[in-house]
């Protein structure tokens, strides 16, 4: 059986005199310890890929590595983006390569790379010939007994697993299905998180996260959270992050404000009531009628109509007083006037 390959490398040189190397230098001088970290963070990247290179694309895969790098070096995407220019006019990494790619390597990555990956072919080959070379009677009689040997052991454990793992039988019914755990976890959370999209992306995100049952719980509440807060309700949750992204940058540790009424809302236009309408306290005046005064009129409630008035009264009539011409009492028309 041939050995599995290995992908990446799990170190890599670190060199003495990075700090004046004139690829990497310029870029420390002007931004500081900043560009240092950015440049080995890249590298770590590139070293463990399978194509030792790193995406910074403006894909989605892309932006979603550098938001995470920003947030790991805790700057944001301007100073990310004069620290890569620098880097790529000095040649640290590969200008060409970025622009055709939108990815991120060097001729010295892909040559200290391969010569790790030279020596792993040479040993893969001796280890192939080694194994395939004609043994003894009495090795192969010794091989057989420790292959049994451990193949009874192997068994004995497989079947520890099975009854560890197997779900009990329900009485008059059959096993139910073993469901993974993460899977579980990840649905309740798709199911809680208000935008639908990439969802393979979040659910590898997930899978890095591992969380577990507290942590669960403590992303849930988060979720519920933002989605009260001003940003995730603005323009329909135009805002909103995607999913594999808010799972990156384990945003369920920032802290909401929440809103106390939906974004957009008037509501305190609620306080207002039309006049005709009753408050608690029965203070704002009803539009019901009191019913036909004596000059056969209405009069709302609290009100009375200017005819009702005894000054407008004759001593001997229950009509209003009027004078020449039909003023009313009290007023004098326009022409009497002077």
């Amino acid at each position: 059986m041939a050995r599995p390959r290995k992908t990446g490398l799990d170190y890599f040189p670190h060199d003495v005199d990075v700090t004046t190397d004139p690829k990497i230098e310029p870029a420390i001088m002007r931004y500081g310890a900043a560009a240092y970290a950015f440049y080995f963070v890249h590298l770590e990247y590139c070293y463990r890929s399978d194509d030792l290179t790193v995406d910074i694309s403006a894909t989605e895969t892309g932006a979603e590595m550098r938001e995470v790098i920003q947030r790991k070096l805790h700057i944001d995407e301007q100073q990310y983006d004069n620290i890569l220019q620098s880097f790529l006019r000095h040649g640290a990494f590969d200008a060409d390569f970025y622009a055709k790619t939108g990815k991120l390597t060097s001729h010295g990555i892909q040559k200290r790379a391969r010569k790790v990956f030279e020596k792993r072919e040479r040993e893969a080959e001796r280890y192939e010939s080694k194994i395939s070379a004609p043994i003894s009677a009495a090795e192969t009689g010794a091989e057989m007994t420790q292959s049994i040997a451990k193949k009874s052991i192997e068994n004995k454990s497989t079947e520890k697993k099975s009854i560890a793992t197997t779900p009990l039988t329900p009485a008059g019914g059959s096993a139910a299905p073993v469901i993974n755990i993460q899977e579980k976890r990840f649905e309740e959370f798709w199911a809680a998180y208000p935008k639908k999209t990439g969802k393979q992306a979040a659910f590898k995100s997930w899978q890095r996260v591992k969380p577990t049952a507290e942590l669960h719980a403590k992303i849930i509440k988060a979720v519920a959270t933002a989605k009260r807060t001003e940003q995730w309700q603005r323009e329909n949750g135009r805002f909103i992050p995607n999913p594999a992204t808010w799972l990156n940058q384990g945003r369920w540790d920032d802290e909401y404000e929440e809103v106390t009424q939906p974004y957009g809302s008037n509501s305190q236009h609620s306080r207002f009531k039309l006049a005709w309408e009753e408050d608690d306290n029965d203070t704002v005046i009803n539009k019901q009628h009191t019913g036909p005064n004596k000059a056969g009129g209405f009069a709302l409630s609290g009100f009375h109509r200017a005819e009702d008035a005894e000054w407008c009264k004759d001593d001997d009539a229950d009509e209003p007083k009027k004078q020449d011409g039909g003023a009313l009492a009290g007023f004098k028309q326009s022409d009497d006037s002077g």
